[in-house]
């Protein structure tokens, strides 16, 4: 996803998606519920609400693979009764995004309503009320945006109870600020397909930086006090796995195979890149040091378009097959970090940063990517063995930006550490631990380094939310 960034302007909701009347029937009026046209007091501000969290016990959660996503089907849960709604964790956002039943319109961004949010369920939601909404004539007053890589999305602002769980325990915040998505773009209709009806920001800070929400409210991160929590994703329809409070670091240490990261700025979990290559062929970031943002919700790596045309001209030089034969001749896509003792090098294979292309071609920024990498600019259907990686041409104030998703958490399982002192990421090769995380399957490292490549429908990539705009503040 990456970047769920928060505007205060009015929300511009097209007329059709516009309907009070619909909105209106949607659910029964349950004042003892939603009590009556409260709005909470305490958005602004922080919680300090925690509950179950203290004794920092290790969670472990599996994601499940589902396209160029991966999702935890029952991991989190909302409200009181718990509602369990299936979910992303996004390295690259901030906030706990939950699509609700309460909706303007017809609902165009839910596949199956029931796996959404209802907050008159619940007897812990603390926002706007149905009633309040109603009387207050134009409901999109109320209402914030939401950006992601998906489009936009309309909120309204609220406090909630929200659990984390898994195996090993459970997480829990009596009140946490959430945002209620109550409208969304048609191109959210990937994701909820997906059967995906909520996002959960795992980023590093909002509390500075153009780009953070107008809240300066905690993160979920910071209510669950988080010391580490580490993620890696399967190669070939494997599960990935997410481990909050990962035991591996516990005490100050790291494993022995663990490269560190210095982490750059304050917003994002970012770090210097020093250089790319492939093979010995320097392909960016050498003589302008890069910025690079770590971002789970991303299925791509995203590269200064310099260096997408670069890698472009390394990978015609070999005989690649249209199914990615022979796609094994290709050398490692190498990126230069910085670390504590220097540049640290980590590694992808061709067999992760090399897909199977085919499907139709989305009209967008995307599928024009795809269609000059395929050299196929007049066609509506590609089939092609093409590098995951997309042209950057934005700026921060560290150097161009890049955004190391998808393939860098099938290759390493990428450890975050929330305490600022200083802020820290270590990378894990999968297969020198031996499995992804602890308990997961020896069958997430299955593809390794010489496995297969995946396949991937065009149409399923989402545009990244980092594609164009203003600079960066990392």
């Amino acid at each position: 996803m990456g970047l769920g960034k928060l505007t205060l302007s009015h929300v511009l909701i097209p007329n059709n998606y516009y309907n009070p009347a619909v909105f209106s029937m949607r659910l029964s009026v349950t004042l003892a519920v939603l009590g009556a046209g409260r709005q909470s007091n305490t958005f602004l501000g922080v919680s300090n609400n925690l509950i179950d969290a203290a004794d920092g016990a290790a969670v472990e959660i599996e994601l499940e693979s589902i396209g160029e996503m991966y999702r935890a089907s029952r991991a989190l849960s909302v409200g009181s009764p718990a509602q369990h709604l299936p979910c992303i964790f996004d390295t690259g956002s901030f906030d706990v995004l939950t699509f609700s039943q309460r909706c303007l319109g017809d609902c165009n961004y839910q596949s199956d309503p029931e796996e959404s949010y209802n907050p008159e369920k619940s007897t812990s939601f603390d926002g706007f009320s149905t009633v309040k909404l109603q009387q207050d004539g134009d409901i999109r007053d109320h209402l914030l945006m939401m950006s992601f890589g998906q489009g936009d999305c309309a909120v309204l602002p609220a406090h909630e109870q929200v659990q984390v769980e898994g195996s090993g325990g459970t997480l829990k915040v009596g009140s946490m600020p959430i945002m209620e998505g109550v409208w969304a773009q048609d191109s959210f209709r990937t994701l909820m397909d997906s059967h995906v009806t909520a996002v959960v920001g795992l980023g590093k800070s909002r509390k500075a930086g153009a780009e953070s929400d107008p809240t300066d409210g905690p993160t979920l991160l910071e209510e669950l006090k988080v010391d580490t929590f580490s993620m890696c994703y399967g190669l070939n329809e494997a599960p990935g796995y997410l481990l909050l409070n990962d035991p591996a670091f516990q005490g100050g240490a790291s494993p022995a195979e663990a490269v560190e990261a210095n982490v750059i700025g304050n917003v994002h979990w970012g770090v210097g890149l020093t250089g790319i290559k492939m093979g010995d062929k320097t392909v960016g970031c050498d003589g302008n040091r890069c910025a690079a943002i770590v971002d789970s919700g991303t299925s791509v790596l995203m590269l200064p378009r310099a260096t997408v045309l670069a890698i472009m001209q390394e990978v015609e030089k070999h005989k690649i097959g249209q199914h990615c034969e022979g796609v094994e001749a290709l050398p490692n896509l190498e990126f230069a970090i910085d670390g504590p003792s220097g540049a640290q090098l980590l590694s992808l294979p061709p067999s992760v940063y090399m897909v199977h292309m085919e499907g139709e071609v989305p009209t967008n920024e995307v599928g024009e990517s795809i269609l000059q990498m395929a050299r196929q600019p007049a066609t509506t259907h590609v089939s092609a063995c093409l590098p995951t990686v997309m042209p950057s041409d934005r700026d921060t104030d560290f150097g161009p930006l890049a955004i190391l998703g998808l393939p860098m958490f099938q290759q390493y399982i990428v450890s975050f550490h929330p305490e600022p002192n200083p802020w820290k990421m270590h990378f894990r090769p999968t297969a020198k631990a031996g499995k992804c995380i602890t308990g997961a399957p020896q069958s997430v490292l299955e593809g390794g380094v010489t496995g297969r490549v995946r396949k991937v429908d065009p149409s399923n990539l989402p545009l990244p939310r980092w594609s164009g705009g203003a600079k960066v503040v990392m």
